[in-house]
């Protein structure tokens, strides 16, 4: 018998080991697989065979990510990309591609394509820093990679993008008043330049306010900015002289770019 039992433990223990054998070998193998991919992919810290490329096309930011990642591993990864753009500490935009399984000596090719309408953000973007202030878009291009859920890594390309504003140097100068009996008429000269490289039609008004109270309403300015060229032109309101007193106001101006609402408020001084 305790021949018998020391057989059936002796067969335990190399089936055992070679279940751990089999084991350190498969795991490793994924492992050589996936870092192998790594240094497929890399090269100084960056993605080697992809390249993104970015193109201001009027209001539009577009991001391209084009190229093809091999399997240099011994086992099928699992690869998905996606581009994502920041501003501000505000997620733009992000796009995803489909997760798909590449297959050892496979090549997968790229193309994945992404857009900003800077225009179309909404407030909590503060959609009127891209209209007023030079802004950076921070883009991330991110390749994903693994055997999951043994082994992965991701790698991004980071990639900061400067745009001009179309509204740089916006001022609003000092108020005039002019007194007319019972109604007032107040004027605020407008002017700014406009840095991007392309014209554009635009429209202003505004909105003169002490607390909650609404004093007076201009007409719409209709006008159109040449790049390049600086742009005036007065908006005036009609106020109740009774209510207008020298001192501190609120005014809203509301602009319209390319079909595209953007508040600006601002706190000025009526003489």
């Amino acid at each position: 018998m305790k021949r018998v039992s020391s057989t059936v433990r002796g067969s335990f223990r190399g089936v055992a080991i070679a279940i751990t054998l089999v084991s350190v070998i498969t795991f490793s193998t994924m492992g050589y697989s996936v870092y192998r991919e790594y240094q497929s992919l890399t090269a100084a810290g960056v993605l080697k065979g992809i390249t993104a490329t970015t193109t201001v096309q009027s209001t539009k930011v577009v991001f391209s990510l084009n190229g093809s990642i091999p399997n240099s591993g011994l086992y099928p990864i699992d690869l998905s990309f996606s581009i994502s753009a920041e501003s501000g500490g505000h997620l733009l935009t992000k796009s995803t591609s489909t997760a798909v399984k590449l297959l050892p000596g496979q090549n997968r090719a790229v193309n994945l394509t992404s857009q900003i309408d800077l225009l179309s953000l909404t407030n909590a973007t503060n959609p009127q820093r891209f209209l007023l202030n030079e802004s950076t878009i921070s883009l991330f291009t991110t390749v994903n990679a693994g055997l999951e859920p043994f082994a992965s890594f991701s790698l991004g390309i980071p990639n900061n993008i400067t745009l001009p504003p179309l509204m740089g140097n916006f001022k609003v100068g000092a108020a005039t008043v002019t007194n007319q009996g019972a109604q007032s008429l107040v004027a605020f000269p407008i002017s700014f330049l406009n840095k991007a490289n392309y014209p554009y039609p635009f429209s202003m008004s505004a909105q003169l306010s002490a607390g909650q109270s609404v004093l007076g309403r201009s007409q719409l300015f209709n006008g159109t900015s040449s790049p390049g060229q600086p742009t005036s032109f007065n908006l005036s309101l009609t106020v109740p002289t009774a209510q207008l007193k020298a001192g501190t106001y609120q005014l809203n101006l509301q602009a319209v770019i390319l079909n595209n609402r953007i508040p600006i408020s601002l706190t000025v001084k009526v003489p």
